[in-house]
């Protein structure tokens, strides 16, 4: 596993963009990706190729970094396809992922049995994946690049609901520290599920959804980074702006399940350590549901 910072990737030029392209619901268009509400889903009419792709113009040239998919129904056989050009006219790319697959790699074949189906390629299985949640899709591009539009392509002809879905496109900058968080981080699944104990001792559960929750700190920021990056981030998304958390962006085959769509619990502030440098209050990031 290679260890690289963490990332804290916005502003979501999805959200102040616009979609065109596949064919999709008139009760459930396109235009639900880039809400709020992930429970509020765009759907294909069929699962046919070509009606999940989705082009997403700019309202000028923007620079991306990370791509994610929120809340998705796609199978374990989907691939997703980026193809991020430079001209409005979308005649010059600028990059392009090729097909990959929605579903990477997710254990070391070595760490499960030979009968366990997916050994080969370290993939969940589909017992795994129906207990998902709120599946996600995250891709990192190589580098910090900029255009003027986006494709984003879905290929699952073999869905069994007939149909593709999701709750949310993501299309963002990042910021990564110049230095990591400090040792100590946390990262777990919070479960706010609500409990009763009756008479007989016996426990009732109001079951709720469950998410993630990081807790960070960031040391030795110089003061241009404590000022135009950490402060600036903390006044443009507040606690009610969503972004993109990525608690190890080297580390490509658990980033389904250490990477999310999150939110500040509250703002943090900044401390004077040393001339120069700052270094930051405990961050807490919760995962958007």
């Amino acid at each position: 596993m290679i260890i690289r910072n963490c990332m804290l990737c916005w502003p979501d030029y999805c959200a102040r963009g616009t979609l065109s392209g596949g064919s999709w619901r008139a009760s459930l268009p396109a235009s639900n990706l880039q809400t709020d509400y992930l429970g509020q889903v765009a759907r294909t009419t069929d699962a046919q190729d070509g009606s999940g792709a989705v082009r997403l113009a700019f309202d000028k040239r923007r620079e991306v970094r990370a791509v994610a998919l929120v809340n998705h129904n796609l199978s374990l056989d989907a691939t997703i396809r980026h193809i991020l050009y430079e001209d409005a006219a979308c005649t010059s790319v600028a990059y392009d992922s090729k097909a990959l697959p929605v579903w990477p790699r997710w254990y070391d074949s070595v760490s499960r049995r030979w009968s366990t189906p997916g050994w080969w390629k370290g993939q969940i299985s589909e017992e795994e994946l129906a207990r998902i949640e709120r599946p996600l899709h995250f891709r990192l591009l190589e580098a910090t690049l900029a255009g003027k539009a986006m494709d984003v392509i879905l290929s699952d002809p073999g869905n069994s609901s007939g149909h593709l879905q999701a709750g949310r496109l993501v299309v963002v900058e990042d910021w990564t520290p110049r230095i990591n968080f400090s040792y100590g981080a946390r990262l777990r699944w919070v479960d706010p599920s609500a409990t009763t104990i009756v008479g007989s001792g016996t426990r009732h559960f109001q079951r709720k959804t469950k998410y993630r929750r990081a807790e960070i700190s960031l040391k030795a920021m110089r003061h241009e980074e404590a000022v135009n990056k950490f402060l600036r981030m903390q006044r443009e998304c507040g606690i009610s702006e969503p972004f993109l958390f990525i608690f190890n962006s080297g580390d490509e085959q658990y980033l389904q399940q250490t990477a999310f769509l999150a939110r500040f619990a509250d703002t943090a502030s900044i401390g004077f350590d040393a001339p120069g440098l700052a270094s930051s209050d405990t961050i807490v990031i919760e995962e958007v549901v």
